[in-house]
């Protein structure tokens, strides 16, 4: 399915407001009398992209790209230049012997295979081709329509604001030793458990716990500290939670690839009189992409609640 652009094709050059040589020149997007570049992305943001026809994606972090396909998940790096034109921003480089060059401009994005709305535009020419998709920061996040639908009023918008315990999270995960390694999640919806939302101890990382009536810490998020595992590669992550854990997920609506195993806390699998968790404690190993920690992600409420967290796990803007 081809991707579904709000707004009309994105002319690949952008504007000279920060001429240079081998600058971008040609028609211009935006307002022709203004001449400030483009700030709606700041230099030290990670830029995330992604494209469908064929499957494509990646990040932008400094100088460097980082182009990942189905095949190669882990990405290839690309050192890139940024420029920053009059409507938006532009990278380029070299990979595998062909000019990339990667556009963003603001503007309502869909990527037609899900009911998300991303808040950039994405152009990317490489070689001869030309693809289009769409992109996202952590301060600009990308807004989930289908999902708000399903969950009616109570989440009506599944925006950054609308995140369980948002401004918690990123007060932990901003004290942790962690944290320019892992980046901090929360929940756009926690099923309606309604916990009581507290900080809990991880060991060079971060968490937030939520405590029941009756039940501490019936469910939460965390980021523990690093272990030299933590840096294989994800195709390896991945071959690791799935030799430990019984199940394994994958999590499409995070910074791919992004995937959990999962099961009753030591890695045991449900026991057959007990498919539904009930009284268990319920624990996910969770990898995102982009990401260096193991996240930990639990619930005592059952294994249809845990699964239900792990769906809703949602980047919080730092």
């Amino acid at each position: 399915m081809m991707l579904r652009l709000a707004l009309l094709p994105v002319v690949m050059v952008l504007a000279g407001c920060q001429q240079s040589p081998g600058a971008p020149t040609g028609p211009l997007p935006g307002d022709a009398s203004e001449t400030r570049p483009y700030d709606g992305i700041s230099e030290n943001e990670t830029f995330h992209f992604v494209g469908t026809e064929p499957f494509w994606g990646g990040e932008v972090e400094g100088t460097v790209l980082r182009w990942s396909t189905p095949e190669n998940q882990d990405g290839t790096p690309v050192t890139v230049r940024r420029f920053a034109g009059r409507g938006g921003l532009s990278w380029d480089g070299q990979l595998d012997g062909a000019a990339l060059s990667l556009v963003a401009t603001p503007g309502r994005c869909s990527d037609g295979m899900s009911d998300r709305t991303y808040p950039f535009v994405v152009t990317v020419r490489l070689g001869e081709q030309t693809l289009n998709g769409c992109g996202w920061t952590e301060a600009r996040m990308w807004t989930d329509d289908g999902q708000a639908q399903a969950h009616g009023a109570q989440n009506a918008s599944a925006t950054p604001a609308a995140l369980v315990a948002a401004d918690l999270v990123r007060a932990e995960w901003a004290k942790a030793e962690n944290r320019k390694r892992c980046a901090a999640l929360a929940f756009a919806d926690d099923g309606g458990a309604g916990g009581t939302a507290r900080r809990a101890n991880f060991s060079g990382g971060w968490a937030v716990a939520f405590d029941t009536a009756g039940t501490r810490s019936a469910y939460g998020v965390a980021g523990p500290g690093l272990i030299p595992a933590d840096e294989a590669d994800a195709a390896s992550q991945r071959r690791r939670l799935d030799d430990q854990w019984v199940l394994m997920r994958d999590l499409p609506a995070l910074p791919q690839p992004a995937f959990a195993g999962y099961g009753v806390e030591g890695a045991d699998g449900y026991p057959p009189e007990n498919r539904s968790g009930e009284g268990l404690n319920s624990l996910a190993y969770v990898r995102v992409g982009g990401q260096a920690c193991t996240y930990n992600v639990w619930s005592r409420l059952g294994r249809a609640h845990l699964e239900h967290l792990l769906d809703n796990l949602r980047m919080v803007p730092s």
